[in-house]
């Protein structure tokens, strides 16, 4: 090869890295985030808008894929099995669900636990997908819980959380509980409960609690694993299937002073999404009957 050409190869090369870091951290970043990271790397608006197209493009792809996928798992060919009920919220307010939960790459991987997808827009709806389940003499090994979500509960649609516990003076207090109790109450005595869901598992030393806490205890014999802090797209691990060790982790928090605190955390941020999780911090939450513990 002429030393032209190599120059040439070596300049596609490296401008291909450069893209897939930008596209990367687009796709899977939170929008502040986004718009700092193009910032520092180019300086100039309009390839930030560009960008946006070309990721927009890449999600609308994905989005396509998803829902051919979500349609092949359905489980109603499903019988006599252990499995683990994948149950998305229908409610998305900035598309971040249309794109999979790469722990689902992880989880159709294997073959002893088939994945059943339903969409949910209620407690009802969760109750619904159990039984059904159970109808076909499945056995539920886990319930993953892929929604947005906050301390004080998870969003499944714009009219139905799965629980509002701000106050127990709240009027929709006891009806949110009674709602989980009942959703719940047919769940094999075993499953784990896993809500991949923003900050559900947030323990701020304040006397409410969190949703996490309130699942694990009404349902009494159930594991719940949550984060304690929002959640990143590539955030969520399994360790062990068998035993649903489930890990949620975290961009690296600086601890610098000022400007260069928000630059340091940018970075972190970067690393955190490319190296797709491995590097960053665990803020994994496991609860049961309110004895919450750092995993």
């Amino acid at each position: 090869m002429s030393p032209q050409k190599q120059w040439k190869a070596v300049a596609f090369t490296v401008a291909s890295f450069a893209f897939a870091v930008l596209s990367f951290t687009i796709a899977f970043s939170t929008q502040s985030v986004v718009v700092a990271n193009v910032t520092l790397l180019t300086g100039i608006s309009s390839e930030i808008l560009a960008a946006f197209a070309i990721v927009k493009l890449f999600f609308s792809v994905m989005a396509a894929a998803y829902k051919k996928w979500r349609e092949k798992h359905d489980g109603k060919d499903v019988h006599n099995r252990d499995v683990i009920l994948f149950l998305k919220a229908k409610d998305d307010h900035n598309d971040a669900l249309s794109i999979p939960s790469p722990v689902l790459f992880t989880l159709t991987s294997q073959k002893k636990y088939p994945v059943v997808f339903k969409e949910i827009s209620s407690c009802q709806d969760i109750q619904s997908a159990i039984e059904k389940m159970q109808q076909q003499n499945n056995r539920i090994h886990a319930i993953w819980i892929n929604a947005h979500g906050d301390k004080s509960g998870v969003a499944l649609s714009q009219t139905n959380d799965l629980a509002t516990v701000k106050n127990s003076a709240d009027k929709d207090y006891k009806l949110s509980r009674d709602r989980i109790k009942y959703s719940m109450a047919s769940l094999d005595k075993n499953a784990v409960i896993v809500l991949e869901s923003c900050s559900t598992g947030k323990v701020d030393g304040l006397e409410d609690p969190n949703i996490a806490q309130t699942v694990a205890t009404i349902t009494e014999t159930h594991t719940v694993i949550a984060p304690t802090e929002d959640l990143n797209k590539v955030g969520a691990r399994i360790r062990n299937l068998e035993t649903m060790d489930v890990q949620f982790r975290g961009a690296k928090k600086s601890t610098a002073p000022g400007f260069l605190k928000k630059v340091v955390n940018v970075w972190n941020e970067a690393l955190f999404i490319h190296s797709f999780g491995r590097y960053g911090r665990n803020i994994t939450g496991r609860f049961r009957h309110y004895s919450p513990k750092t995993a």
